[in-house]
């Protein structure tokens, strides 16, 4: 490999970069594939109901944030006709975004 294919790679975009996923999964194989997405690029928006969070959030708080490193993440009322928002945590989940 020449050194104008290593700059190159180094400047080539995520293959992901400019797509949108929502994860609607819960406990460690959602996560986990929502994991590599965000790591190809993709933005990840977590998506967890109110009244069942992911039951790994108070499991094991340590796998949680390692499951979902580099996530948005919105807290949803799924009981409700219209299901509004009700916590939104940006960039980066935390088990603090819990509501």
């Amino acid at each position: 490999m020449t050194s104008q294919q290593t700059n190159q790679n180094k400047k080539a975009k995520p293959p992901l970069e400019g797509i949108t996923v929502v994860e609607l999964g819960h406990s460690v194989a959602a996560p986990y594939a929502g994991l590599i997405l965000a790591d190809l690029g993709a933005r990840v928006i977590k998506v967890e109901s109110a009244g069942r969070p992911d039951s790994v959030r108070h499991a094991s708080p340590a796998l949680f944030d390692l499951l979902n490193a580099g996530k948005e993440s919105v807290v949803l009322d799924f009981t409700s006709l219209r299901a509004s928002p009700i916590g939104w945590c940006g960039h980066g989940v935390t088990t603090s975004c819990s509501s």
